[in-house]
């Protein structure tokens, strides 16, 4: 019985980190996308749930901080988290400390999983350059 719980933990774990490493390289992605300034791409491959806000929106959005804090420079992971919730699957959340050009910012991407397909649920930025510039 206590060989079983240990397989299936260690399982979980592989899983859950092989899911981290997935949706790092969709933030990388991301970064890429919105460096070139294809925001539409970006919105087209968000989950549904992400949908709510309105296209033009998000397209402001990203916009807006791409305007006021120019390209990535540097991004470090700061922390991650794995869950798997009844009627959602696997949702990671990882949290990263980003340098762009023009001033430094905290990102917070949720991604959602369809096997092994990290599909975008929430994007949260946070830096003081974006209201000071």
């Amino acid at each position: 019985m206590v060989a079983v719980a240990v397989l299936a933990l260690t399982a979980t774990s592989c899983s859950g980190s092989n899911k981290i490493h997935l949706a790092d390289e969709a933030v990388k992605q991301f970064h890429s996308q919105m460096d070139s300034e294809r925001y539409r791409e970006i919105y087209e491959a968000a989950d549904s749930s992400f949908h709510k806000r309105s296209e033009p929106e998000f397209i402001a959005f990203l916009e807006s901080i791409h305007k006021k804090l120019g390209p990535v420079t540097r991004v470090t992971l700061q922390s991650s988290q794995v869950g798997l919730f009844a009627g959602q699957g696997t949702v990671v959340t990882l949290f990263y400390r980003t340098q762009f050009t023009n001033g430094g910012a905290g990102e917070k991407f949720i991604f959602h999983f369809d096997q092994n397909r990290a599909t975008l649920h929430g994007y949260y930025i946070t830096s003081d350059a974006l209201v000071t510039r």
